[in-house]
């Protein structure tokens, strides 16, 4: 009895903590976020939703959603090749 008590507390424990810190990351990140697209030297764009749309910046490479997957393979080979 006492050890389906304890494992009982354990995950009720476990539960908890994974709420917390999924609730303290998604907050925090949608802080930084915030901040990001404040910031003056910062650039926003975007498309229509799951339409192809691809940044280069420097060596970085970014899609904006899984319809932009073939785009940002191309724009690495382009850059693998230079």
């Amino acid at each position: 009895m006492l050890f389906f008590f304890v494992l009982a507390l354990t995950l009720v424990l476990a539960l908890t903590l994974v709420f917390f810190f999924t609730v303290f990351f998604a907050v925090s990140g949608l802080s930084l976020v915030k901040r990001s697209v404040k910031n003056p030297m910062s650039k926003f764009s975007k498309v229509q939703p799951w339409q192809e749309h691809v940044i280069v910046d420097g060596l970085l490479i970014s899609g904006q959603n899984p319809g932009s997957a073939a785009a940002v393979g191309k724009e690495m080979v382009k850059k693998l090749q230079a």
